[in-house]
């Protein structure tokens, strides 16, 4: 059996996407579905509650998803740190094109 760790592990895209600044050589092989997943798990760790069905759904089917802020009451600059913030900018520029 897997170790606790090593699932949780991967159920993320980036499981130290708060931790570290990515790079964008790691996400130039990514498509946009791929993308938008990453940037929005950032937001689930805090426990955003997604409008987007489809975002919900997935996020529900993890182990360490809770969904308690919903989206009008979340404040980014408060919530994120400075990993979280950049990483956020980063991936979405790279949603846009």
């Amino acid at each position: 059996a897997e170790s606790e760790p090593e699932t949780m592990e991967m159920e993320y895209i980036f499981p130290d996407s708060d931790s570290r600044y990515l790079s964008e050589d790691e996400l130039l092989d990514l498509d946009s579905d791929v993308l938008k997943l990453a940037r929005n798990e950032i937001f689930a760790r805090h426990g955003y509650i997604f409008k987007d069905k489809k975002l919900q759904e997935y996020f529900k089917s993890t182990s360490w998803y809770k969904g308690t802020v919903k989206g009008k009451d979340f404040d980014m600059e408060k919530e994120f740190n400075d990993f979280e913030k950049a990483n956020v900018a980063l991936i979405g520029s790279f949603e846009e094109n």
